[in-house]
């Protein structure tokens, strides 16, 4: 017959063992398709007020990048409407794979060369 103090440290052993496990089956489903939970990804969109192309550039969680140009900025209904839909577009894409937008700042740069609005979104898979 088992004795208290041994029957105690057998159910603490089985407790410690099935959290261990617990753990790991956890941590692997956290690995996959090879990505970890919480990654982030940044998407920054140059609107410049040039003759330029207008960009916007996402950043990968495993450092791939993206390019998508805009057209120049310009207070046209047609080109403020096509680069609002590309934009739209791509938050769209980035939510059905899974990321959701954290936060965002934007801020414009004027110089008497070189004008433009920089909007940088932080998205969480």
């Amino acid at each position: 017959m088992n004795s208290l103090p041994e029957r105690n440290v057998s159910i603490f052993s089985s407790a410690v063992i099935l959290l261990l496990g617990l753990l790991l089956l956890v941590s692997f489903r956290s690995l996959e398709d090879g990505k970890l939970p919480g990654e982030y990804i940044s998407m920054r969109i140059y609107e410049n007020f040039t003759v330029t192309s207008s960009r916007i550039v996402i950043v990968y969680a495993d450092d791939t990048s993206e390019i998508i140009d805009l057209a120049p900025f310009k207070f046209n209904d047609d080109y403020l409407v096509k680069n609002n839909q590309i934009i739209t577009q791509t938050l769209n894409k980035l939510k059905k794979q899974g990321y959701k937008i954290v936060t965002s700042t934007s801020n414009g740069k004027l110089t008497s060369s070189r004008n433009m609005l920089i909007t940088t979104f932080i998205l969480e898979k």
